[in-house]
């Protein structure tokens, strides 16, 4: 079995290239101990795992936009009105 280095060759300091490895080894720890076999093709325990993470839902995602209640100038206006100092600074 080949070790699994990732890319972390192609970080330049050797700070950087053993931090990297620790997460991959906490990853690689949790994958196993999830039931993933690096002998076996793992499909089904993916799969699984896919689609806890990200569950699609079958109904109409769209959502109901709401309509601006007032315009960005009367938005603008109301806010410069609230606010008696507006400073402008011109280069």
């Amino acid at each position: 079995m080949k070790n699994i280095y990732g890319k972390s060759n192609h970080f330049k300091t050797k700070e950087e290239r053993p931090s990297i490895l620790v997460v991959y080894r906490k990853k690689l720890l949790q994958l196993l101990k999830a039931g993933f076999n690096p002998f076996e093709e793992n499909v089904d325990l993916f799969q699984e795992r896919t689609k806890k993470l990200s569950p699609i839902k079958e109904e109409n995602t769209l959502e109901k936009v709401e309509e601006p209640k007032m315009s960005l100038k009367e938005g603008l206006d109301r806010y410069y009105e609230d606010n008696d100092y507006c400073c402008f600074f011109v280069i």
